[in-house]
């Protein structure tokens, strides 16, 4: 499967029309603390097995509203992970595999719940917060989830896989080296415009973000200086947005709103909250999104968003303190 997006930018890519789920609307957010072995491949895991040369690092779970986000174990799952090639390469083809294993029976988890349309997203980001991708491991004859991409620059990815079980949100955490590690990130706040596939996308904030509070934020698209009206749903919502603190222990997937109809917020939570209306097929220029970062420090902020057929990525950064 080929990556959706890698950066900010865009790629042609047809909507399919939101399909209905139990818990479409919820939010995600899941932080993870970890102390990692870096060798020339090196794979973190939320809480699952070890895979051969990796070594273990623990992860804690930050608190949602009402569905914090939990670790495999968590939930009574093992998460057997494989990387092919081993030793992968940039600019190279690499296939990411999981293995869901039930640890009271051994069995095979190959059935997972719809969220926003997918029973599995996967976030790619690089260590230095550069390049991302949000992929969808799909589930083969054998029940292993598996997607395929390419990561173009040689460094170390972070990869927060993303699924519901047993009523739970659960985030899947690795830790990937390709060609050789790379450093961490090097933040400043960012809240310049942005322009994208003909569009210049602005980010409004609060001029002080305070941690562990609310904070409400709006992106506005205008394209040759007039609002943007025909923005359209990307897996159910009217955007993908994703959050990541600078030394990458936090992570959050939320979902932006049609502009007025707030109606849940997220809070360090994940895929639970109160659920929102979902997106009219149309809609723009204003989309709104509520977090409240977990700790102070600076965190960057990918957003997703449906347009003509495309998925266009933008990335801001700001500071909570």
């Amino acid at each position: 499967m080929k990556s959706e997006t890698n950066q900010a930018g865009t790629r042609d890519h047809r909507a399919k029309p939101p399909a209905t789920t139990g818990r479409q609307a919820r939010k995600r957010v899941t932080g993870a603390v970890y102390h990692a072995g870096v060798g020339l491949l090196t794979l973190a895991l939320g809480v699952g097995a070890l895979t051969a040369g990796s070594r273990g690092m623990s992860t804690t779970a930050s608190a949602a509203m009402d569905d914090p986000a939990v670790a495999p174990s968590a939930v009574g799952l093992r998460v057997d992970f494989a990387v092919t090639p081993t030793t992968p390469s940039p600019n190279a083809p690499v296939t990411f595999s999981y293995h869901l294993i039930d640890t009271r029976n051994g069995r095979t988890i190959s059935t997972l719940p719809l969220e926003h349309e997918r029973p599995m997203h996967l976030i790619v980001v690089s260590r230095g917060l550069t390049r991302f991708q949000h992929i969808h491991p799909r589930g083969n004859p054998l029940g292993i989830w598996q997607v395929r991409t390419t990561l173009g620059v040689a460094g170390t990815y972070i990869l927060y896989d993303e699924f519901s079980h047993a009523g739970r949100t659960v985030v899947d955490r690795r830790v990937v080296v390709i060609g050789r590690p790379s450093g961490g990130a090097a933040l400043n706040p960012d809240l310049a415009a942005k322009k994208v596939g003909g569009m210049t996308v602005t980010l409004a904030a609060p001029a002080t973000i305070s941690a562990g509070r609310p904070a409400q934020f709006t992106y506005q698209l205008s394209r040759g200086g007039r609002p943007v009206t025909d923005l359209t749903p990307y897996l159910g919502a009217a955007a993908h947005i994703a959050i990541i603190s600078a030394d990458t222990n936090t992570f959050a997937h939320t979902h932006g709103e049609v502009g007025g109809s707030m109606s849940s917020m997220g809070s360090g939570g994940s895929m639970g909250g109160m659920d929102m209306a979902a997106p009219p097929s149309r809609f723009g220029p204003d989309v709104p999104f509520t977090y409240s970062f977990p700790r102070a420090g600076l965190y960057k902020i990918w957003a997703q968003f449906g347009e003509r057929g495309r998925i266009l990525t933008v990335a801001f950064v700001v500071r909570a303190r």
